[in-house]
């Protein structure tokens, strides 16, 4: 014998009546009521969250040719790529990584523009134009500690001394004759660099969990 189908509100009475194209019922008017407003309240909340995947949508579609939110994202990624080459670099020589401004060791690393942003936007991406410095102290107190301190060197005699005199002189002369060579930048290029960045980030860190292991 086929079960009578129960009221979708009261889940006793026999549910008599269908509410709309729905496979819901309801036995009177009190429950009709109630499951209307139930139905009423689920296509609502699926407006708003249609609404809410519409505007993701219009919003990510604004982001990938929004200029300065391209560069946001891609700094993250080319600092970070560019802390890990450097130490790199140091591990390969059997040297402990220091500041190229101040020398020192086991600091807060950051990513060190010689060229600031600001002076040579150009060169915002340029590993020329980027070594391993530490944040707090050079790079933020000492607004990239370029000329040096009392007691410590600077980022110019670091290209030196990290980097030898040919090098480090050719680094020097490479970033100042670049530093009036303007260049304007797409979002497409912007995105090309952050997808290489983050590709040579996880070779990197793949290479330095293997240095480590051997400490």
């Amino acid at each position: 014998m086929q079960r009578k189908p129960k009221c979708s509100i009261c889940k006793k009475a026999e549910g008599v009546y269908r509410a709309g194209e729905t496979l819901k019922r309801f036995c009177g008017a009190e429950c009709g009521a109630i499951l209307a407003l139930q139905i009423k309240a689920k296509r609502d909340a699926a407006k708003v969250k249609e609404t809410k995947k519409r505007y993701a949508k219009e919003k990510e579609a604004f982001r990938d040719n929004d200029l300065p939110y391209q560069h946001n994202l891609t700094k993250v990624s080319f600092n970070r790529m560019r802390v890990l080459q450097c130490k790199l670099r140091f591990y390969e020589r059997n040297q402990e990584p220091e500041c190229i401004s101040c020398g020192r060791k086991k600091m807060d690393w950051c990513c060190g523009h010689f060229k600031t942003v600001g002076q040579a936007g150009q060169l915002r991406y340029d590993p020329k134009n980027t070594h391993l410095q530490c944040n707090k102290n050079c790079n933020m107190s000492l607004s990239g500690n370029i000329t040096g301190t009392k007691t410590s060197r600077g980022y110019i005699k670091g290209l030196i001394e990290v980097y030898g005199q040919t090098i480090g002189a050719a680094l020097y002369q490479y970033c100042n004759e670049k530093q009036y060579q303007k260049h304007k930048w797409t979002c497409d290029e912007v995105k090309n660099i952050r997808i290489e960045a983050n590709k040579e980030i996880r070779r990197i860190e793949a290479i330095l969990n293997t240095y480590e292991a051997t400490q």
